[in-house]
């Protein structure tokens, strides 16, 4: 006999030991109950029942609505006991609510604050209503359904985005190339109808006055507790610092810069947002929804400002956008992103995020293999 199955065989006689053990500390414990109902209640029904449900009925419904602790032995002989003594004092059966389904891998914990993250309806409830937003724009565009219920990456490949950091680093800036106008163009027309889909459904947004601290401090679990709860997004104003500098309307240079004109052809506009608004501004707080806030299976709600969130991220909102649109898309994402985490400066910007360096605002034409998933679907997936 080899020893892993040596050990495997072991290990399971110790769990039914440890059942077993458990199955006649509860056959015991319930059959002297058993006895004091009959002793107290001098025979009669009722009494058995009334006695059963006042001094043991409400322990072991909890035990049975919680089931963790105790093996199938143990509790089948509860439910056996308690239906026996319910049925001869001809009482109703209560009704047994499921327990609440633990995160896995034990609970979660708010990054930062040491606070138990917990499942809210409301703030489920928002993100059920963003999907279906989302699902209806892919829909209208002839886009296939998206899987908001993908894990995020556990690990990105950092050689690849190192390689990515070193493309962007000697891009050529070609801002008025045919293929990088209109990848663009497309970038801009389908944000724009993404950000008129979000405030049609009453998602706030709100610009940071200049001079004010970011309101989440970086942490995205406040931003997304923000949008799930609150519907409310707040944002850095573009024209406040584009990369390491301010931003000025320059659109044959900076295609992002250009006025957002919305679908009925006049000048989008956010109450308290300082200057023009910019298809820049709509670009970063449409990806905090679409590409961070929407994904949430179980155990986790929204990507994270990390490495690997940024990954996750782009990968869901990258299927929102056509074909035309996802060369300039993931340039300002994934392109910026590599650079800002694995370039010249990648160590310093992961390990000192408030003191991070951006990449230079630049746009070319960038490599049809940068836009695709990780190759390997095992580091896809993490």
């Amino acid at each position: 006999m080899s020893v892993s199955l040596r050990e495997h065989l072991l290990r399971k006689s110790r769990q039914e030991l440890r059942d077993a053990n458990h199955s006649l500390v509860w056959y015991s414990a319930m059959r002297k109950a058993d006895l004091n109902a009959q002793a107290s209640a001098g025979g009669n029904p009722r009494a058995q029942s009334d006695y059963w449900q006042r001094y043991h009925g409400a322990t072991l419904d909890q035990h049975l609505n919680d089931p963790s602790g105790l093996p199938p032995s143990a509790r089948d002989h509860i439910e056996s006991q308690r239906e026996f003594w319910q049925g001869r004092a001809g009482a109703p059966k209560p009704k047994r609510t499921a327990a609440p389904k633990p995160w896995p891998n034990g609970e979660r914990r708010i990054p930062g604050t040491g606070a138990p993250e917990e499942r809210d309806p409301r703030s489920l409830g928002t993100m059920r209503r963003l999907r279906r937003i989302a699902d209806r724009y892919v829909a209208s565009i002839g886009l296939p359904k998206i899987n908001h219920d993908h894990p995020p990456i556990a690990k990105v490949d950092p050689a690849f985005h190192t390689e990515m950091a070193h493309a962007f680093e000697h891009m050529k800036n070609e801002p008025n190339h045919p293929a990088v106008r209109a990848s663009y163009d497309a970038l801009a027309k389908e944000t724009i109808a993404q950000f008129e889909a979000l405030r049609r459904a009453g998602v706030k947004f709100k610009p940071i006055p200049e001079g004010h601290g970011d309101p989440y401090e970086g942490n995205a679990q406040k931003m997304l507790h923000d949008l799930h709860h609150n519907k409310t997004l707040h944002y850095f104003q573009t024209a406040h610092g584009y990369g390491d500098e301010g931003a000025n309307v320059d659109p044959e240079n900076k295609p992002l810069t250009a006025i957002a004109v919305g679908s009925d052809g006049k000048n989008l506009h956010i109450d308290g947002h300082s200057g023009p608004l910019m298809v820049n501004d709509i670009f970063r707080v449409v990806h905090d929804v679409m590409g961070h806030g929407l994904a949430g299976g179980s155990g986790y709600k929204g990507y994270s400002f990390t490495p690997h969130g940024e990954e996750s991220a782009w990968r869901h909102h990258l299927l929102m956008y056509t074909p035309a649109a996802r060369m300039a898309m993931t340039q300002e994402l994934r392109g910026q992103n590599s650079w800002v985490n694995y370039g010249p400066h990648g160590k310093k910007n992961r390990t000192s995020p408030p003191d991070t360096t951006y990449a230079d605002q630049k746009v070319g034409l960038w490599p049809e293999k940068y836009q695709e998933l990780y190759h390997n679907e095992e580091k896809q997936d993490g």
